[in-house]
């Protein structure tokens, strides 16, 4: 075959190819989606939509779009629920036709499109003019429901599950958040009692957390940050938008107010929270800085704090287990226990020289670092003989990598409650803690020390042999 034959038939195949591409390929895909979009009920972006009004059998709501947010405008005044508006809008954006049912019906009536149950308008930036559905009666079969816009008599059918995103009530479309705070900027708290101190809570680092007031003293970093948590997430329960006088709900003199510090502390967020709903079980709160009084949850209330020890840190002593060198484990009138570690290898020097069971002294290790303290008895003791303090039950030091002095824990007399009163030397707050662990911590010289009959690795035994 000659050259100028191989040229020519090379041109007849890319034409060919190209015909295919453009009108067969890229024709049908251009096809595909021209049928798309004339399924589609609504074809503009959501960027575009700067106002919503629902009318809906009950009432009328009003939406408007302020930079990010949205806010209702009606039937009252206050920050819509993001999550809320993105399903309407999502909603209607992917609202396909299912079916056209009629394309010039002569009474709307039949398809309950007269006097709609539900109406959406919806108004576009730059574009004074409103697009609107209506929504009428199920189908017979309960599978679809008739719908028809605002700017084209056509009747058709979509899927029923288009109206559980749409029917919404200005309680479902409010913003139920009790307080607006990000938790990261919350660096200090105050709770305010009537029948207690005031707890005053600040953030040192990223951390850690103290308590100011009523005392100075570690505070218990999960607990403060799950309770930020739970607050950040608690909802409104129910709406009051023209309460009567604050009195008759306990907000006037508030049984408690939380007050969130954000930021450089000079911007501040508080929640107060008054009496009890006997019949709804719920209590009357409000944000100091809005009019509205609402209804939260009973089981929040309880997780208030009533004094400085529910969330104050409970461990019983802080310390990294690998860098203990070195323990003794003394009781009232015996030989104190001695126990050292050397290459990663703990030992018995005391009152008898051999190998300690590795295992027995991580549990005790273990023990003292994750158990925690009962309770707080007394943060500044007159006498210590009242606990059994003066002259200890029992007695541990540790001492660690880097530090000269051990750290010395006392343990006092017992209460009728199974627990055990206990300090650190260098400290003077007193606490209990339950006996079980005070056990725990105190074992025998005889469970301390290596019990295995014969020493050896597993990977150097070749042979064994068993007679009877």
């Amino acid at each position: 075959m000659s050259f100028k034959k191989t040229l020519i038939l090379g041109l007849l195949l890319i034409i060919i190819g190209g015909y295919f591409y453009l009108y067969e390929f890229k024709g049908s895909k251009v096809k595909q989606l021209k049928e798309e979009q004339a399924r589609k009920v609504f074809l503009f972006s959501k960027e575009e939509i700067e106002k919503i009004n629902l009318k809906r059998e009950e009432e009328k709501i009003i939406l408007k779009k302020k930079g990010s947010d949205w806010e209702l405008e009606s039937p009252v005044q206050y920050k819509a629920d993001l999550k809320e508006i993105d399903k309407i809008i999502g909603t209607l954006l992917n609202a396909e036709k299912e079916r056209t049912i009629e394309e010039n019906p002569s009474d709307l009536s039949l398809f309950g499109l007269k006097d709609p149950k539900i109406e959406i308008l919806i108004k576009l930036k730059d574009n004074p003019s409103l697009e609107g559905i209506l929504f009428g009666n199920n189908n017979p079969t309960n599978e679809f429901i008739y719908l028809k816009t605002t700017d084209n008599p056509e009747v058709f059918l979509t899927n029923i599950s288009i109206k559980k995103n749409i029917d919404k009530g200005s309680y479902d479309l409010r913003d139920k958040s009790l307080v607006d705070i990000d938790i990261k900027e919350i660096n200090k708290i105050d709770f305010i009692s009537k029948n207690s101190k005031k707890i005053t809570l600040e953030k040192e680092s990223l951390d850690d957390w103290n308590i100011k007031k009523p005392l100075e003293v570690k505070g218990d970093k999960n607990k403060i940050e799950n309770l930020l948590v739970k607050f950040k997430n608690a909802k409104v329960k129910e709406f009051i938008d023209k309460p009567k006088i604050l009195s008759s709900y306990g907000l006037k003199k508030p049984n408690s107010k939380i007050v969130f510090w954000l930021g450089d502390k000079r911007k501040t967020q508080s929640l107060l929270i008054g009496n009890e709903d006997k019949v709804k079980k719920q209590f009357f709160a409000k944000r100091e800085d809005m009019p509205i009084v609402f209804l939260i949850e009973k089981d929040l209330v309880k997780k208030l704090p009533n004094a400085a020890n529910d969330l104050r840190d409970k461990t019983i002593l802080v310390f990294n287990k690998e860098d203990v060198l070195k323990a003794e484990l003394k009781k009232y009138k015996e030989k104190p226990i001695v126990l050292k570690k050397e290459s990663d290898t703990w030992s018995i020097i005391q009152p008898v020289e051999t190998k300690a069971d590795e295992l027995e002294i991580n549990n005790i290790l273990w023990t003292l670092q994750n158990s925690k303290i009962k309770d707080f008895v007394d943060d500044h003791p007159k006498t210590l003989s009242t606990f059994g303090l003066d002259k200890p039950q029992r007695e541990l030091k540790l001492w660690q990598k880097g530090k000269e002095k051990p750290e010395v824990l006392l343990f006092g007399s017992n209460t009728s409650n199974k627990e055990t009163y206990s300090k650190l030397k260098n400290k003077d707050y007193v606490f209990l803690l339950e006996s079980n662990i005070v056990d725990k911590i105190f074992r025998s010289l005889f469970h301390l020390r290596d019990r295995r009959l014969i020493i050896f690795k597993d990977e150097e035994l070749e042979e064994i042999s068993i007679s009877f």
